[in-house]
């Protein structure tokens, strides 16, 4: 465990070994503290992210001596279960190590390089193993002789500064002009690096925690991976700003947007679970949520996941009169994967409507006195002629609430009844799920049930429901097909422009000896050789066939009265027929 000053907390190291003697930090990042742990012969870098967040789940033990892995400065704490909820700001995370030359102590730390007192009393700065990125960055700067050997880093040397070196202007300027300088040589050598350098460099800054200088190599490979790897890792700690530039980049505009929705959200815990949420770490934000000043962003949020057994278990705590609409949802779900059994369950369940009345009686309380004080003497009303026009304002608005809810209920009665007649039909439960379809008023619905009643081969049934949808043309379908031929004629005069189904019903009825409906159907559907034919052969109607022929032309009609009139020795009728028929040399033989 440690205590930093810097965040007034105490937070824990991770893989802190036994043999650190002292700790030092970084003067030069107060945000997200550098925290550097030493002991002989080695430097332990970590980096404590002041706005990371991370939520554990346990059972606080009442004994003084129980241990914890971290220690928050201000947790928030829920019962629940005879567990608690501890939620614990920031996050510490071990960066890397750095070896210390032989006989340097360690004085100081600053932008990610540290002061070491040498052997022989000069002070040496040299940077950590952990940054070597900053050589890119900053600058690498002049070393003096005593650097050779100390390290691989290129560590560089100082002159010890005496108590009372005063900086004049002169001095300051000329640190402004190596500063200048060392940026440029920075860029110069940044346009040297290979790509593999480049990665190796962006990998290091980004475990160190250095996102700024992160997105320089970034910027360097220029590609959506690296940018989208940075912007993740800046959501993380929550760096909005960063992070919507680095997705700006990666041309993510979802994730742009919605970080540009929340980062003003002044909840802390309720904005960590929109972070978490994004970063799809579902549990954890349902934690913060709950812990949060509006958990029912929980509840939202499973319900938009489709998680609907976690769902209904908030819903039971948070939101008592949603659970008849998250049954509906989950019904839903269960019928669109085939689980019709669970489907019809939970529709029958959504059926039950919620008591609203234990949630408008919180609201009602969660109205302060200082809100109806300054409605009732709004305008220089006197109290009494306030809350008379206040209790009108409220019974109007109660009305409209309650129709407005009475309307909601019944389309979600509507829906469920209309999933229960969907699934009764499918596990069995005909006589039920028709009643239902036939009682509704929905056309959609009764077609739906006729398509699962056709499917199941139930044809008379599905042929009634297809008919009162005002599908005529299924319904006949159908009916033919189950040879309810009466049915089917009766539909058929309603849908005159249905040649296809007309012949079908015209064979159909040939068929059964049925020839004179045969005739009014061959007719309906165009089909004049059969009309013909059928006059000539089964009903013995030449004169009707004569006529047909001429008033349609049928070519092969006029061969069929032609043969007719053959056989009745009538040449002469024969012979216009055959004319008719463009059959000039049989004519001219005859």
């Amino acid at each position: 465990m440690f205590f930093l000053k810097v965040i007034d907390c105490i937070i824990e190291l991770p893989e802190f070994p036994a043999s650190a003697t002292e700790i030092l930090w970084d003067f030069e990042e107060n945000e997200n503290p550098l925290l550097v742990a030493f002991d002989n012969a080695r430097l332990l870098v970590y980096r404590y992210f002041i706005h990371g967040r991370l939520l554990t789940t346990r059972v606080l033990q009442a004994s003084n001596n129980s241990k914890h892995n971290t220690i928050s400065d201000s947790p928030v704490k829920t019962s629940k279960a005879a567990n608690k909820l501890e939620v614990i700001s920031g996050q510490c995370r071990a960066v890397g190590t750095t070896r210390i030359p032989y006989g340097h102590i360690p004085l100081s730390v600053a932008w990610g390089e540290v002061c070491l007192l040498s052997p022989t009393g000069r002070l040496i700065t040299q940077p950590l193993a952990t940054h070597a990125f900053r050589a890119y960055i900053n600058g690498g700067g002049a070393g003096t002789d005593e650097q050779t050997g100390l390290n691989k880093l290129a560590p560089m040397e100082t002159q010890v500064p005496t108590a009372c070196t005063q900086h004049n202007e002169e001095q300051k300027s000329g640190e402004v002009r190596k500063r200048s300088a060392k940026r440029q040589q920075s860029n110069a050598d940044l346009n040297k690096l290979t790509p593999i350098d480049l990665q190796t460099y962006f990998d290091q800054a980004m475990r160190a925690g250095c996102f700024d200088d992160a997105w320089v190599f970034a910027e360097r490979m220029d590609s959506e991976r690296h940018w989208n790897q940075l912007g993740h890792a800046c959501l993380r700690v929550m760096q909005f700003e960063l992070a919507i530039r680095a997705f700006r980049k990666s041309h993510n505009t979802g994730l742009v947007l919605s970080l540009q929705r929340i980062q003003e959200i002044e909840d802390e815990l309720l904005l960590a679970g929109y972070v978490a949420m994004i970063l799809k770490e579902f549990d954890q934000a349902q934690e913060l949520f709950l812990a949060s000043s509006r958990p029912l962003a929980a509840l939202e949020m499973r319900r938009d996941l489709l998680h609907w057994d976690t769902a209904l278990q908030l819903a039971r705590t948070l939101a008592p009169h949603e659970i008849p609409a998250i049954c509906r949802e989950y019904a839903v779900e269960m019928e669109c994967i085939g689980d019709y059994v669970n489907a019809l369950m939970h529709f029958e369940r959504a059926l039950s409507q919620p008591d609203t009345t234990a949630e408008s009686d919180a609201f009602n309380e969660q109205r302060t006195p200082s809100s109806d004080s300054q409605s009732a003497t709004r305008n220089g009303n006197s109290f009494q002629s306030g809350t008379k026009t206040n209790s009108v304002g409220e019974f109007t608005l109660k009305s409209s609430d309650r129709l407005e809810e009475n309307h909601e209920w019944r389309e979600h009665v509507e829906l469920c009844e209309a999933g229960i007649a969907r699934n009764a039909i499918r596990l069995g439960d005909f006589k039920r799920g028709i009643k239902l379809a036939r009682d509704s008023s929905n056309p959609a619905l009764q077609k739906t049930c006729a398509d699962i009643l056709e499917q199941m081969k139930q044809w008379q049934e599905a042929a009634s429901l297809y008919e009162l949808a005002g599908h005529y043309e299924a319904s006949a379908t159908v009916y033919l097909r189950c040879k309810s031929y009466k049915q089917a004629g009766e539909l058929l005069k309603r849908i005159p422009n249905a040649p296809r189904l007309h012949l079908q019903y015209a064979k159909a009825r040939e068929a059964d000896g049925a020839f004179k409906e045969a005739v009014v159907a061959y007719e309906a559907a165009h089909d004049w050789d059969s009309v013909v034919r059928l006059q000539l052969e089964k009903l013995g109607n030449a004169d009707e066939a004569v006529r047909v022929v001429r008033e349609t032309k049928s070519i092969d009609g006029a061969k069929m009265i032609a043969q007719y009139f053959t056989r009745i020795n009538d040449h002469a009728s024969a012979i216009q027929f055959l004319v008719l028929s463009k059959c000039l040399e049989t004519a001219f033989q005859l």
